[in-house]
């Protein structure tokens, strides 16, 4: 097991995250969340504290991971206390508290979860699953897509290669980094989660999207990230490309969000300008780049409704459709170039196979005649040494004799068979 030094003391018996969040609580307990106005809370605003809270429910946190069960039923004991409790009066505000410190602890549970490959990851869900199930029934669905976006910025902050790709976290002091610098859109994602109790317990009704006057649905975040961020949401760029995500002078990418926080739809453009070297990045490795998609032109702020959106978005469109157009016509003249090299190989094959069978036939032809010349000739020879026999037999000739002179006969024709074979044919 881990163990760590905090103060005096050492925290024997936890996990890796475990042991790295007591160690945030020294630099945490200075900060706290700004107050927003229109936004429902669980708990007293005032009184919360990232950095204290996180000190607090640290004990309950390795609880979470050990036994659901008891972490569960301590939730639901705290849920419903809290749906009966009325937040004006002193001790109603110090259930809350409880219930947003369980909460808390619940963040930070499914957080140990999903840091190494993001949210929906087989390698959470098989831990989830390894240590009881869900935890009190998972992330509510109004919160999931800011609670994903919370655990993929601390990811991207601690240098994961791309969205569900393998992290390994080695050094305490990044992870402690990331989670501070990723506590804007934690944030984000308790207000999320906040609201989801109400809605769940009946208090307000489920927020619906917000329209803007056109009747489009309405401007509801806007945020200007750097290019690394952008393309760590996107495909993987090229090698020039990447380099230039490096650069800290690189224009800033505004993200538009429209409707609602729980379900929004985003559009994305280049804030004030589009940067000089973007037709040279345009297209690499025959492949559309990411940025092409946002367009050749950029604005100071977003479009104030996503009928607005989509029509800046037209434009982009008409940018990035034109280079995939460009993309595919070349593509499809390589396709045809290559296929007529085809059709030539093929035909020069097919020439050189039919010149093989001509020349293979002729020699087969030759070889015919070659068999009938020689077997004609054995005919020719073996006549004659009947012939030679009968007129010697005829004539007196002592059978000794006889069979020399065939003997000779028959050594003379092997002579001529030996010519006959190596003269060329």
């Amino acid at each position: 097991m881990y163990g760590l030094i905090f103060g005096k003391k050492r925290c024997r018996g936890l996990s890796p995250i475990h042991a790295t969040i007591m160690s945030a609580v020294v630099i945490l307990c200075c900060y706290g969340p700004p107050v927003l106005a229109n936004v429902v809370w669980v708990g007293n605003p005032a009184a919360y504290n990232f950095g204290r809270q996180l000190g607090h429910v640290i004990g309950a946190q390795q609880q979470a991971a050990q036994a659901k069960g008891q972490i569960n039923s301590q939730i639901q004991q705290a849920r419903l206390k809290w749906r009966t409790t009325k937040e004006n009066r002193r001790e109603d505000a110090a259930i809350g508290e409880e219930f947003s410190n369980l909460l808390f602890v619940k963040d930070f549970y499914y957080l140990s979860l999903h840091i190494a490959m993001g949210v929906g990851s087989t390698h959470g869900n098989a831990l989830n699953i390894l240590t009881g199930g869900d935890l009190d029934n998972g992330i509510p669905e109004l919160a999931q897509y800011a609670y994903r976006s919370w655990v993929d910025e601390i990811r991207r902050l601690l240098g994961a290669p791309g969205s569900g790709d393998l992290l390994f976290v080695i050094d305490e002091s990044q992870l402690l980094s990331a989670i501070l610098a990723a506590e804007n859109v934690y944030e984000h994602y308790r207000q999320q989660r906040d609201l989801a109790e109400y809605v769940q317990a009946g208090l307000i009704s489920e927020p619906t999207d917000l329209l803007a006057s056109d009747g489009s649905l309405a401007l509801i975040r806007e945020r200007a990230v750097d290019l690394a961020t952008f393309l760590y949401y996107s495909s993987k760029p090229g090698p020039r490309l990447q380099k230039l995500s490096g650069d800290t002078s690189s224009p800033k990418i505004l993200q538009c969000y429209y409707g609602s926080a729980a379900y929004p739809r985003s559009y994305y453009f280049w804030k004030d300008a589009a940067p000089e070297w973007l037709d040279d990045v345009a297209v690499e490795n025959d492949l559309t780049s990411p940025v092409a998609y946002l367009g050749p032109e950029g604005y100071t702020n977003c479009p104030p409704s996503m009928r607005r959106a989509q029509l800046y978005y037209a434009k982009a469109e008409e940018y990035s459709g034109r280079l995939n157009k460009e993309l595919s016509d070349q593509s499809r003249e390589r396709s045809e170039a290559r296929e007529e090299a085809v059709r030539q190989q093929v035909e020069v094959y097919r020439q050189a196979r039919e010149r093989q069978r001509e020349e293979q036939a002729a020699i087969v032809e030759q070889r015919k005649g070659q068999r009938e010349s020689l077997a004609a000739l054995k005919k020719s020879q073996q006549h004659a040494r009947q012939t030679l026999q009968q007129e010697m037999k005829a004539s007196g000739v002592d059978a000794r004799t006889i069979r020399q002179a065939v003997s000779d006969l028959q050594q003379l024709h092997r002579q001529e068979l030996m010519q006959f074979l190596e003269k060329p044919q």
